[in-house]
């Protein structure tokens, strides 16, 4: 008797084991941001030749939400190969960040932000609300 007993509480047991494993979602879930987010440069074009104020602008998702979008331009003096950060070294651009932050842009007036005519590369980052950010970057040339 006692022996069926304890077979039929070991039975039960591991029937609700084999439940609980498989009734379960095993995994980090939906709410941890374990992807970084994606980044667009729509404007300007490639290689453009930009006069006077301009906005860049474009596209960024991420399944937790786009936090920001930062912008810095580079330029390497081709003579002396010292490489001029705009605004400046550590510092960005701010973007605004439009239509439920999967859209992003910012007006760069060259003149106020004292950025002499030049090739430039641009580096757009978006950071997302856990953190994690991507990178684009894109050449153009300003000509005032």
């Amino acid at each position: 008797m006692i022996i069926k007993r304890r077979k039929t509480t070991l039975y039960i047991f591991s029937l609700a084991f084999l439940f609980s494993i498989f009734s379960c979602d095993v995994g980090l879930g939906e709410a941890v941001d374990t992807e970084p987010p994606s980044v667009e440069i729509s404007a300007p074009l490639a290689n453009d030749k930009i006069r006077g104020t301009f906005t860049m602008s474009g596209i960024c998702s991420d399944e937790q939400g786009v936090k920001s979008v930062e912008i810095q331009f580079s330029s390497i003096d081709d003579s002396t190969g010292i490489v001029s950060y705009y605004p400046s070294e550590n510092k960005f651009f701010k973007a605004s960040l439009k239509e439920d932050n999967t859209k992003w842009e910012c007006v760069i007036d060259p003149q106020k932000n004292k950025i002499p005519d030049g090739s430039y590369e641009a580096s757009v980052v978006v950071i997302d609300k856990a953190g994690r950010n991507s990178k684009q970057k894109k050449s153009f040339s300003i000509d005032n």
